[in-house]
């Protein structure tokens, strides 16, 4: 489950959806949705989530994975359920008409088609850079302007405190599904809210031992997102991070995306629920 981490991280800035009579006018969000490439980064999402989850089966099932493990896993990530999750959290964020007109425009900017194609091949840009730590490490110690500004968009974009927020509540939508509990409940049943605490102490640990690795991770990240970049285009970056409708897209982005994952793994843990079962029964 631990691997589950690296997720958010390797999609952080680019989820397709369709209209919805829900708030702002629907064809801007779907031209704001169009202009920042999300439909890429679900496709991106789901794959990864399929791989991982393909993984835990293996863990169950170390002989042969049963079909229905496949299918469940398939339905879990379901494309439009995704995108339905998606809008809907993305929906729960202020973001005015004007501020995303303004952020259409920047998006098909040619610089803002370059920072998008680069939110959607991060992870494959992390797999093929040799070096990466050195590299960071040796511009750190010289006060290099693409660490400073690395650090000054990590800080704007809050992207550490938003990591582990969506960890925290991917985990629990996690164990809620797997003990058939209803996601959305708040007075929960003593036995239910003490082993939910029980189960999410651990993880709190794990998250304070990672929390300088994963800080690392993001930093030497943004740092790699410059890579290229000419000194004025290393500014620009910075700046554009600064602009009111550009924090309201990256608040509305992250918010979509957790309410997608959260959803994507309360239906995980019911599968791993009805599909470990049987195994369960057998083995008795």
């Amino acid at each position: 489950m631990f691997a589950r981490i690296s997720l958010c991280a390797l999609l952080c800035l680019s989820v397709p959806a369709t209209a919805q009579d829900q708030g702002p006018d629907a064809e801007l969000v779907d031209a704001l949705f169009d202009a920042a490439g999300f439909e890429a980064n679900l496709a991106n999402l789901r794959e990864a989530a399929l791989s991982e989850w393909q993984g835990t089966g293996d863990g169950l099932y170390p002989e042969a994975i049963p079909a229905a493990w496949t299918v469940a896993m398939e339905a879990a990530t379901d494309p439009a359920q995704i995108a339905a999750d998606f809008r809907r959290g993305f929906l729960t964020v202020p973001f005015s008409p004007e501020d995303m007109e303004t952020a259409i425009a920047a998006l098909q900017t040619p610089f803002g088609h370059r920072l998008t194609e680069i939110g959607q091949t991060i992870s494959t840009r992390l797999a093929e850079v040799e070096n990466l730590q050195g590299a960071f490490a040796g511009a750190e110690l010289t006060n290099d302007p693409r660490v400073i500004a690395a650090d000054r968009v990590l800080d704007l974009r809050g992207s550490i405190e938003t990591h582990f927020a969506f960890l925290r509540a991917s985990e629990q939508a996690y164990y809620l599904g797997l003990n058939d509990a209803p996601l959305e409940q708040t007075d929960r049943p003593a036995s239910v809210a003490d082993d939910l605490n029980a189960y999410m102490s651990e993880w709190e640990a794990y998250f304070e031992d990672i929390q300088d690795d994963v800080t690392l991770s993001y930093r030497q990240m943004f740092f790699l997102v410059t890579d290229g970049f000419t000194s004025d285009e290393v500014e620009d970056w910075v700046t554009r991070a600064e602009q009111p409708w550009a924090q309201a897209l990256e608040d509305a982005f992250q918010a979509g995306f957790r309410e997608a994952y959260t959803q994507s793994m309360y239906r995980l843990g019911q599968a791993v629920a009805a599909g470990h079962a049987p195994a369960e029964e057998d083995g008795g």
